[in-house]
């Protein structure tokens, strides 16, 4: 297995690269670099580098003029001989003069070696960096499913340390129930398919039950072969419960709305239906049909603006009722009672309308007959009072009568 370490500036840690340059551990730099003092920029190490080598070439040129200089005894001598046409010498001078450049262009190649690889272990840093301070656990394996990379999300999600499980088979780390699960992500991932947010569940190193969301996808290298897999995977358990507790309450809430036995529906910022309950459905048709609908439309108000409950609303951001009259989907008849309330955002302002619509037939027909009753009393009434009056005008007259007849007696007594 290849290894690749170098010491990052600025970072302060030493990364031990492994498995196709991936990541795997890291120590403190001082551990790194004990015994071996301070280690100077990269920069300035290839600088130095590539001036050391030129620097080689200019001294062996200048040593070499002294020495033919001190050989000849005058310049003119040493131009002579460097002009011998002699095939050898002069080939070992060409050399020599040519040693200055040679030096320069090699000390410029080690100088790009040199700033190539500090790019790539700045890279290899850089995807450490990433890999480490994710808060989701990344798991790498070869392809005979060893694990070569297990980051600090991993040791979190699964409770075991790198150390633990680095160079182990993946296959330990997942239940027995998952076995035929595994085999097809392995055929998926050989056949260079990625697979997305795949539900499971787990038991960390505590025997906890983990419900987990998994996300797989091939590693390649240059040709395009599948050399292994990475697995980024997170913990669901407590997003599964809310989406339970969520889910219950919305079949409780749906029970409620089906169980009031009133039209419930929530209109948008121009009175129109968005959605609608049973009830409103049976008395008004399917949802599909009538979202989109202004209310007053369904309800048959006769006067929207003056009457209708939702547009008042709208205007007042407050409150309001309204009753009419209007004909349901079978041609019944009916009376209703509409109770609006609004639904505002942050800034204050009316964006939807929660409406309660009531069928109050029954009352209205009750009120009916009361009023009719109530009519016929008054009648009976005055029928009543009129009759007692004239009887008691008549038992008046009766009295007077009788009071005259006394008195006629009286009168022929005498």
């Amino acid at each position: 297995m290849s290894r690749y370490m170098c010491v990052e500036e600025g970072l302060g840690e030493r990364w031990v690269m492994r498995a196709q340059g991936i990541t795997l551990s890291h120590e403190e730099d001082g551990e790194a670099q004990e015994g071996r003092g301070r280690v100077l920029p990269s920069w300035i190490r290839r600088r130095c580098m590539g001036i050391s080598i030129g620097a080689t070439g200019w001294a062996l040129l200048l040593f070499y003029l002294v020495y033919e200089y001190e050989e000849y005894g005058s310049l003119a001598g040493l131009l002579a001989h460097v002009g011998n046409p002699n095939p050898i010498p002069m080939a070992f001078h060409v050399m020599v003069f040519l040693a200055p450049a040679i030096s320069m262009f090699f000390g410029y190649l080690t100088e790009k070696k040199m700033a190539l690889e500090h790019e790539v272990r700045g890279a290899k840093g850089l995807v450490h960096s990433i890999i480490n301070g994710s808060a989701d656990a990344i798991v790498t394996t070869a392809k005979d499913g060893t694990i070569t990379t297990w980051n600090k999300g991993a040791e979190e999600l699964y409770g075991y340390r790198a150390e633990e499980v680095l160079g182990r088979p993946v296959n330990g780390i997942y239940p027995e129930e998952l076995k035929a699960e595994r085999r097809k992500w392995q055929r998926a991932i050989a056949d260079g398919r990625t697979l997305r947010n795949i539900p499971a569940r787990i038991y960390n190193k505590k025997g906890e039950l983990v419900e987990i969301s998994l996300s797989l996808s091939p590693l390649k290298d240059e040709s395009g072969a599948v050399i292994g897999a990475v697995g980024v995977s997170k913990e669901v358990t407590e997003h599964r419960r809310m989406e339970e507790e969520i889910a219950a309450e919305k079949i409780k809430l749906e029970s409620i709305v089906s169980g009031i036995g009133a039209g419930l529906s929530l209109l948008d910022s121009e009175a129109k239906v968005v959605w609608a309950n049973e009830v409103l459905q049976d008395w008004f048709g399917p949802l599909e049909n009538i979202r989109g609908r202004r209310c007053y439309e369904l309800c048959n108000v006769k006067d929207p603006e003056r009457e209708c409950a939702a547009l008042r609303t709208l205007r007042s951001g407050q409150v309001e009722h309204c009753e009419t009259f209007a004909k349901d989907r079978n041609g019944v008849g009916r009376y209703f009672q509409l109770t609006t309330a609004p639904i505002k955002d942050k800034a204050g302002k009316t964006v939807q309308i929660v409406e309660l619509t009531q069928d109050i037939t029954e009352r209205k027909e009750a009120e009916k007959a009361l009023r009719e009753k109530m009519e016929e009393l008054e009648r009976w009434q005055k029928h009543t009072v009129g009759r007692e009056v004239r009887m008691a005008e008549l038992k008046k007259r009766i009295r007077e009568l009788e009071a005259e007849v006394e008195r006629l007696k009286k009168k022929r007594g005498r």
